[in-house]
């Protein structure tokens, strides 16, 4: 300090002196609210909004209800089957031999015709 500086007051030393981050107060702000908390405070004469802060968002029984499917879904999982096999459509296209079946039907089909032509043309 030079010697031709005025003292300090003790307020200004003190602020000085304090670590860092700690030298000046904050203001202490009120907790942020919600946008459910602020609508529900404008909502404050709705009697259903009344019913619901004082109930609370669900029933009682909605949540032992979903605590029991979550436990009954954890014992599901650790029992687990196998996946059903799907069941086969009754219009699934066949594979493979329908073009072959069908080609070998017409051409029998034209081969008995032409030996019935061959065996009936002499009696007519």
């Amino acid at each position: 300090m030079s010697a031709s500086a005025p003292p300090l007051s003790i307020g200004i030393r003190t602020v000085l002196d304090a670590p860092r981050g700690h030298r000046f107060s904050r203001p202490q702000h009120p907790p942020a609210q919600t946008r459910e908390q602020r609508l529900l405070n404008q909502m404050r004469g709705n009697p259903r909004v009344d019913y619901r802060l004082r109930h609370g968002v669900l029933p009682a029984w909605m949540e032992t209800h979903d605590a029991r499917l979550t436990q009954s879904a954890r014992v599901s999982r650790s029992a687990a089957r196998p996946p059903l096999p799907r069941p086969r459509s009754h219009r699934r296209v066949r594979e493979g031999g329908g073009l072959g079946l069908a080609l070998c039907c017409h051409t029998l089909a034209a081969a008995l015709g032409a030996f019935a032509h061959h065996v009936l043309s002499p009696l007519l």
